[in-house]
């Protein structure tokens, strides 16, 4: 029924004589059952109560899905008052205002590196840096996200945030976008523009941050500085060199050149910008740029810093996790006590491990955080029963919408458990995994976490007969020999596209196979003859092989006016009351069937071999 019929309903009604009792919260959607169990009445009362305020009989099911309007009038008939969702808030924590101009403070520029796959975006990160990152990381292509400060002779320092470029990092890259100043888009002056370095452009554009180019491989063979800024004017973005505003400069990534070039014309990007910060007597905020365990640190998260000061025994809140800060190091691997923004810093003491993408928030003491990370994580259950109780009555209203019940194919899942070095690239696996199959099987993903496959994750893979998939880990002895006992596959990758082409195959196996007909032999049935085997007599199909040959133990169809009237097997093949293995094309033979007597004259016979059709998703 309607709403404003309810609405009707309850004004009309009379009010319960109990006792207000206290306050409850609502969820958006709530069970019948559930919120008998709130409002602490039995639920053959409360259905009761409700078909008299005129719900339907189906509105009344225990598993029924109320939403927040609907709970709210029932409660009210049970002298319940609510308490608005809403009310939460002011036990969470939010991003401070900032205080007055004068006390902002100038702070680097967050600068981070976007664009198409195999560009150079690493190799000028490790150029900036003087790291060896393109050695360390598997396939040439950067795993997870990594955040560093680079200072410049002039005394000024840039962070940088380098997201992937494979594809399948794409809320990374995104993520990134929305936490930077500028976005320095790598583009190969040998390739030009590319699906990626579309989508970077988009990202930034979405984020309104100013874009500065820089050209790769422009020393290679084939670079072309023109095609690029065609190419580039063609996605709106315009090159100072053509009147445009966007700066552009062209590097070499293995000599060096023009890369103290990139660095001025981001400081007079940012410059530009004016970019400040309250420093002192304001909350530390910043956000996780990565988070994952490490041997003898335990949880450990990078934190881009955007204002406030981060000191060691900072209490802080990201997402549900919770931290009083242990200690923190640069990403050279320096400790420091304090770090102020625009710094990104290693910090360790979180209880959980937070999320990459996660906004970091300073709290005044543990019971505040504490309080949050309840808040939070209230909010996260009741999103998550909303939904479930969502579905639900879908489920509900096409069985009840359905006059007749059909026999459907159930879709085929492969059971995944996903473990991985840091949470970006398991959350980057999940996201190429669950893109993957059709409408007869695909990935359900039990699990997705950081850290190594522990004798948990064997005893669940084994019970839900599930694929533990092991991205960039280095798992214990005694682990693997335990999944080989209990015959549980451990699928250990570092690179990701490898990784999602065993998936592939894992999901076509589970395919049914489906065959080709092969015609061997053909033969016409030209008369029909009795013959007694024994106390039985039985008819037997003369024919003459036409086309081929046909073999004793040959699969065998029948046809008759084009359409199989019979598919099965001969139980016998003679010459002149002989039995033989084969007839071949211009012979004469006896045919008897398995099962099958109801042959003519005129049918045609065919040998044939099943071939199977190749599987794709």
């Amino acid at each position: 029924m309607g709403l404003n019929a309810v609405r009707f309903y309850a004004r009309h009604s009379s009010k319960s004589k109990k006792q207000t009792r206290s306050p409850i919260i609502l969820p958006e959607y709530i069970s019948v059952s559930n919120l008998a169990n709130l409002l602490a009445v039995r639920y053959e009362a409360l259905s009761k109560r409700m078909l008299r305020l005129g719900f339907g009989q189906s509105e009344t099911q225990h598993n029924y899905s109320l939403d927040r309007d609907m709970a709210t009038l029932i409660s009210e008939e049970f002298n319940v008052p609510i308490v608005s969702e809403s009310s939460l808030d002011k036990h969470d924590l939010f991003p401070q205002p900032y205080p007055d101009e004068k006390l902002l403070k100038p702070r680097p520029p967050i600068v981070t590196i976007m664009g198409h796959v195999d560009h150079g975006k690493t190799s000028l990160l490790d150029y900036l840096r003087n790291s060896s990152i393109v050695s360390q990381e598997h396939g040439g292509i950067t795993q997870h996200i990594g955040a560093f400060s680079v200072p410049l002779k002039s005394g000024k320092r840039i962070t940088f945030i380098d997201t992937p470029g494979h594809a399948a990092f794409l809320s990374m890259r995104e993520r990134g976008a929305l936490i930077t100043d500028i976005v320095v888009l790598v583009v190969a002056a040998t390739e030009s523009v590319m699906p990626q370095t579309i989508e970077a452009i988009n990202h930034a554009r979405k984020a309104k941050v100013p874009i500065v180019v820089a050209m790769s491989k422009t020393d290679l063979p084939g670079a072309d500085i023109d095609k690029v800024t065609n190419d580039l004017l063609a996605q709106n973005v315009e090159l100072e060199s053509i009147g445009g505003d966007v700066q552009a400069v062209p590097i070499s990534n293995v000599t060096g050149e023009g890369i103290s070039e990139l660095e001025d014309a981001i400081i007079a990007q940012a410059d530009m910008l004016n970019l400040k910060s309250p420093v002192l007597n304001f909350p530390c905020q910043g956000w996780i740029i990565e988070a994952n365990m490490k041997k003898g640190c335990g949880n450990v998260a990078t934190v881009l810093i955007r204002e406030g000061q981060l000191k060691i025994g900072s209490i802080l809140v990201a997402g549900t996790s919770l931290c009083k800060v242990k200690g923190m190091s640069s990403a050279q691997g320096v400790p420091q006590k304090v770090a102020g923004p625009g710094s990104a810093v290693e910090v360790m003491g979180w209880k959980t491990l937070p999320e990459a993408g996660d906004q970091v928030l300073q709290a005044k003491n543990i019971e505040i955080a504490r309080k949050a990370v309840d808040v939070r994580e209230t909010r996260i259950a009741m999103k998550s029963q909303a939904d479930i109780l969502v579905k639900r009555n879908e489920s509900l209203e096409q069985i009840q919408d359905s006059s007749t019940t059909t026999e459907t194919e159930t879709k085929r899942l492969l059971n995944c458990i996903i473990k991985a070095d840091v949470s970006g690239s398991a959350e980057a696996v999940s996201h190429m995994l669950e893109n993957l199959g059709n409408d007869k099987v695909g990935v359900r993903i039990l699990e997705a976490a950081v850290g190594p496959v522990t004798e948990f994750d064997v005893s669940r893979a084994e019970a839900a007969n599930a694929v533990i998939y092991s991205f960039n880990l280095k798992n214990e002895k005694d682990v693997i020999f335990l999944a080989e006992q209990h015959k549980v596959m451990i699928a250990d990758f570092n690179i990701i596209y490898k990784l999602v082409d065993d998936a592939t195959e894992r999901l076509i196996s589970m395919l049914d196979i489906e065959y080709d007909k092969k015609i061997l032999g053909e033969a016409e049935i030209r008369a029909i003859f009795p013959i007694t085997v024994g106390k039985k007599t039985m008819n037997v199909a003369g024919c003459r092989i036409s086309n081929g040959s046909i073999q004793r133990n040959n699969l065998i169809q029948t046809l008759r006016n084009d359409e199989v009237v019979y598919d099965g097997k001969l139980s016998s093949l003679k010459v002149v009351k002989k039995d033989i293995d084969e007839v071949t094309k211009g012979n004469d033979c006896g045919m008897a069937f398995e099962d099958y007597t109801d042959f003519s004259v005129g049918d045609i016979v065919q040998a044939y071999e099943k071939i199977p059709r190749p599987r794709y998703l």
